[in-house]
């Protein structure tokens, strides 16, 4: 398709793999040799650790480290501290690839983790660390791995990873809208559709223009790793009704929208969040709420078109998750009430936005 040709290089290498390609992580473990488990994570209540880091280490000869135990120094990336414990059950097995295969110039976070549940054979490439101090994963690796006593083997591939939002705390499969029924749309869902892509455009390009401002891990994740997703989904709905013959909005360059309200939105809120970190971090709880408050007017008029349901509720979830991790980086960054200091209307409880579970075991 013209609209895949047209994405940039940055964003291509941040897709996951199709059925016959895998990324460099990928290839490097397909392609690689005696990797070796060396430990196992597990979850376990330190009374002094906040809740996020109440992870142990456990090598294979059964020492425990508890995670972030000690302050994170070069000598000690993950701030281990030895402690003696009785650990639960093994969540995460461990392993270390070979060499510096992300590129970044250190191999302390070539590390990947394969689940140790076997109804749930996921593995996740540790990608680095977010602004509040939590490790960030990459997407679901598109390989099936299985630990064997302490040998890690490679089983085949998936065909079709999952996607990860910001800080890998929320996974979903992606939505392949081609094997739903095909409807009938009215003028307001097709107008809908239009919309939220030109909204979900304007949310990631909003946060990396002001990444490229004021850099924040929790603005670069969301927008390369969740933003690009939400537009991709919405698209496929748009192929799929052929609501853009033109290709015009595929071919629309970055910070140009369809719509003059969408160009003012974007125009304003840059502006907003161009002095500073924290201005930045308040415009992502500005772009989210006005995002979620969109979605579920569109929501209320779709009228059995599963599809187009099934997408938005994926977004509503997505950014749900996003509005936390833009409050959480604020009161990280000492701004204590969060996105509630940018004003009552973005100012929003767990009854109203939801957090979803963390359930692939980031930590």
């Amino acid at each position: 398709m013209l609209r895949t040709l047209l994405k940039t290089s940055l964003v291509t290498s941040l897709l996951l793999s199709s059925a016959y390609a895998y990324t460099p992580v990928e290839d490097a473990i397909v392609n690689g040799t005696d990797f070796t488990v060396e430990g196992t994570f597990c979850s376990y209540d330190f009374a002094d650790a906040p809740a996020a880091f109440d992870w142990a280490f456990v090598t294979n000869d059964g020492t425990a480290y508890q995670l972030l135990g000690n302050p994170p120094s070069n000598d000690n990336a993950f701030g281990w501290k030895k402690v003696d414990i009785t650990p639960p059950s093994p969540q995460w097995h461990m392993f270390q690839l070979n060499g510096d295969v992300d590129g970044d110039g250190t191999t302390k976070f070539d590390w990947v983790l394969v689940s140790s549940d076997p109804s749930n054979p996921a593995s996740y490439k540790l990608e680095g660390v977010a602004d509040n101090g939590t490790f960030l994963y990459s997407p679901r690796l598109d390989v099936n791995l299985t630990v064997v006593g302490s040998s890690v083997h490679v089983m085949n591939q998936f065909g079709g990873g999952a996607w990860t939002d910001t800080n890998g705390t929320t996974t979903h499969q992606p939505i392949d809208v081609t094997q739903m029924a095909t409807n009938t749309l009215t003028d307001a869902q097709r107008e809908g559709l239009l919309f939220m892509y030109d909204e979900e455009k304007m949310a990631r390009d909003i946060y990396l223009t002001l990444n490229a401002i004021n850099p924040s891990r929790t603005l670069e994740n969301i927008a390369t790793r969740a933003e690009q997703t939400h537009m991709d989904q919405v698209y496929s709905l748009i192929e799929k009704y052929d609501l853009d013959p033109q290709n015009t909005l595929a071919s629309l360059p970055a910070n140009t929208f369809d719509l003059p309200e969408i160009q003012d939105l974007y125009d304003s809120l840059t502006a907003l969040g161009a002095p500073s970190v924290q201005a930045s971090l308040e415009v992502g709880c500005m772009v989210e709420v006005t995002d979620i408050t969109d979605l579920l007017l569109r929501m209320n008029d779709l009228d059995g078109a599963d599809d187009i349901q099934a997408v938005y509720d994926a977004l509503l979830s997505g950014s749900y998750s996003h509005y936390w991790s833009f409050d959480n980086a604020l009161k990280t960054l000492g701004v204590t009430e969060g996105c509630c200091s940018v004003g009552d209307a973005y100012c929003k409880t767990e009854q109203e936005y939801p957090k979803v579970s963390k359930g692939n075991g980031q930590h």
